[in-house]
């Protein structure tokens, strides 16, 4: 049977690729255009997990040139979209900072990290947040008990106290 090929769809696809594997080469990384989140260079993964002092991110710059295919400034936005990027930067950050804490042997992988990261940045937020859950700690991490002893409604919240903690040991066994 003969597939359909969508060529408006492939072709935006392909510009947001050589956008990212761009901005990458920019920040000192060369990457391919359809790289997941497994595939980053660990530099690269913290730096997007991180905020510089002024507030801004590495990891919204990104957001924005795939979103809105180049760099504009938050506040330039009309609410819906400036809405939207927030939402959609928020998921991401949580699924870069996620793949930290799996490199770190923490929590098990997530199926999001095998998939290309323009594809998660160009989906709506409604999808994305399917993308970030459940979070199961390894079974092996010492504070595995503590988080089963917990209620259920308790376990996520324990688990998101743990990514500074991660984030400094991720940024300690770089240097």
């Amino acid at each position: 049977m003969a597939e359909i090929i969508r060529f408006q769809e492939r072709t935006l696809e392909a510009k947001k690729g050589r956008l990212l594997a761009q901005w990458a080469l920019g920040v000192g990384y060369r990457v391919p255009p359809n790289v997941a989140l497994e595939g980053l260079p660990d530099k690269l993964l913290l730096a997007l997990a991180e905020s510089d002092p002024r507030g801004t991110s590495l990891l919204e710059e990104l957001v924005s040139l795939i979103v809105f295919g180049g760099k504009k400034p938050v506040t330039l936005l009309a609410p819906r979209m400036r809405m939207r990027m927030l939402e959609v930067s928020l998921c991401a950050l949580d699924l870069v900072r996620f793949e930290c804490m799996t490199r770190l042997d923490w929590i098990e992988p997530q199926a999001a990290r095998q998939i290309p990261l323009v594809e998660i940045l160009s989906r709506e937020p409604r999808e994305l947040k399917e993308l970030t859950g459940p979070l199961r700690l390894r079974q092996d991490h010492p504070y595995y008990h503590r988080l089963e002893a917990l209620p259920l409604l308790e376990r996520e919240a324990f688990l998101r106290r743990m990514i500074p903690q991660a984030l400094e040991l991720f940024r300690r066994e770089l240097h």
